[in-house]
């Protein structure tokens, strides 16, 4: 570095110290900062903090219990409650016993059908047929011989003689 530089460095330095006047009355024309409203405290710095935390703690408590109110139940709400509460117990023991009722009653049921034997009744069966006799009544043609008889087919003896006939050359006679 030169002289030069170094005593240009140095001027500058030293203008940075002083104040001029146009400084000054701008500063005039700025408003004054406003003293502080607080007034001079002469109790310890630790006790201010204290006091100061504990103010904030208080500020805090107040929001959470606001935020969390949790009240007790009168007697009148406990009793209600109660009240709903055992209605609902009766009702699910009522249910509880109908379901194993019904149940002891199906497996009653259940043990009953696998000791009796099942029995068909003969007289169903005779209804059956004499159903499905009169409903072939009708689907059997009577035939009329040359000679003027009316035969009529007795399913009795040989169902197959009566449709067909009586014929010389059949296989029953063989």
């Amino acid at each position: 570095m030169s002289a030069a530089e170094h005593f240009s460095s140095v001027r500058k330095d030293i203008k940075s110290k002083f104040i001029s006047e146009a400084n000054i009355s701008e500063a005039d024309k700025l408003p004054a900062p406003e003293p502080s409203k607080e007034k001079w405290d002469p109790r310890p710095l630790h006790v201010r903090i204290a006091e100061a935390k504990k103010k904030e703690e208080d500020e805090m408590n107040e929001i959470f219990r606001l935020a969390n109110r949790i009240r007790k139940l009168d007697e009148d709400e406990i009793s209600f409650y109660e009240q709903i509460k055992d209605a609902a117990m009766r009702k699910q023991t009522e249910i509880k016993n109908q379901e194993n009722k019904e149940l002891e009653k199906f497996r009653a049921d259940a043990e009953s059908l696998k000791t009796k034997p099942v029995v068909k009744s003969n007289q169903n069966l005779k209804r059956h047929r004499d159903q499905q006799k009169d409903i072939l009544s009708g689907a059997v043609k009577i035939k009329k011989r040359k000679d003027g008889k009316i035969e009529t087919p007795n399913v009795k003896t040989n169902p197959v003689k009566s449709l067909v006939g009586d014929y010389p050359d059949s296989d029953d006679d063989v």
